[in-house]
């Protein structure tokens, strides 16, 4: 498991999708349909990805990747640059 706090060597490629999420999230609006799109954007090419929440538990976030992603990309997701609208919980599920 990749730890947020692993540096790695960027090459152009992933220091661009570095670039092109911390942006995104700069820009995006922190509701559902938005992370979504942010997400089918940056992920969708590679598998599934979505984010949900329950109505009983609506300040909780669950970030979907349905798919493995590459130690960068895993960094990246959990590096915190993903939109968190404040106050709600994120939880990351790889699968």
């Amino acid at each position: 498991d990749v730890s947020a706090s692993v540096s790695f060597a960027l090459d152009d490629v992933d220091y661009r999708q570095l670039l092109l999420v911390k942006a995104a999230a700069n820009i995006a609006s922190c509701d559902v349909p938005s992370i979504n799109a942010l997400m089918r954007s940056m992920y969708g090419h590679r598998g599934r990805c979505y984010v949900s929440y329950d109505v009983n538990t609506p300040m909780e976030l669950v970030y979907h990747f349905e798919f493995t992603p590459t130690p960068v990309e895993q960094s990246i997701i959990l590096s915190g640059l993903f939109p968190q609208p404040a106050g709600v919980d994120v939880t990351y599920v790889f699968s």
